[in-house]
């Protein structure tokens, strides 16, 4: 299903009953189908939505893929759909997303839950990937030389450093970003290094908030789930021990049994 903003179509799956609404935003790369397995947990028990970021899977891109903008293309789902207030939990760049709907637009978020979120800026020592912009773009450059052969693939190899992960998982997510341009990747990843104003966000949140992090990847999850939680008054920290940045896909059921734990103290 699609709704249409400012001319550009954006893609969602909807389904199921019940409250709250569930939200889910998928990061930078892939589509809202990296949550087929989580939706249809969640949807015997709860309304649940996921979308297509645009410039991803089946929704169109637009124009430039600013922070603003997703910000805009998420609010006016929660609003077009009335699922307002809803539950958002976002992976990696859609924490991100989701952050900003829940302080810019007050009453469209009941709760938050951030999946191994890069918040710490690029100063910090708890900052992810590299930490200069030169770095950060060199990274880039080496992925997007041979995106669409071995370049997806060694981009998702690194969310999952822990062992027993099916390579019929590794291979679905890489098909994933070998359908989003590379350009498109790197512009998404380039936010990490032009969106100074993450902390400031974290600060300004008043919705309860999970925070659930890997321990064994490039992000460094326990420094990051600590930078997250020290600015989020009242939030609740994870740890998903010795998991990587697609810790909610190699281990479901504990993701699921934290999720629905958090849902129950709402």
């Amino acid at each position: 299903m699609f709704i249409s903003r400012d001319g550009v179509r954006l893609y969602y799956r909807e389904e199921g009953a019940g409250s709250p609404p569930l939200v889910f935003v998928h990061g930078g790369g892939v589509d809202h189908s990296t949550w087929d397995e989580h939706l249809e947990h969640f949807a015997p028990r709860h309304r649940v939505m996921a979308m297509d970021l645009r410039g991803h899977g089946q929704s169109e891109r637009g124009g430039p893929l600013t922070s603003d903008i997703f910000r805009d293309d998420l609010a006016a789902l929660l609003t077009e759909l009335n699922l307002a207030p809803a539950v958002v939990i976002g992976a990696s760049r859609g924490a991100g997303i989701a952050n900003r709907v829940a302080v810019d637009y007050p009453g469209l978020i009941q709760a938050l839950v951030f999946l191994d979120y890069g918040a710490a800026p690029r100063d910090s020592e708890s900052a992810p990937w590299a930490h200069t912009p030169e770095e950060t773009r060199k990274l880039l450059e080496s992925l997007a030389t041979d995106w669409e052969t071995n370049g997806a693939r060694r981009l998702v190899d690194s969310w999952f450093p822990e062992a027993g992960v099916p390579d019929a998982l590794k291979e679905r997510l890489a098909d994933l970003c070998r359908k989003t341009p590379a350009a498109v990747v790197a512009e998404i990843r380039w936010r990490d290094v032009e969106e100074p104003d993450r902390e400031a966000y974290l600060r300004r949140l008043s919705v309860p908030t999970l925070v659930l992090q890997g321990t064994s990847q490039s992000h460094q999850g326990r420094a990051q789930g600590q930078f997250i939680t020290d600015r989020v008054p009242g939030s609740r920290l994870k740890y998903f021990e010795g998991r990587g940045h697609g810790f909610f896909m190699s281990a479901p059921s504990e993701f699921w049994a934290a999720v629905e734990d958090f849902l129950a103290d709402l």
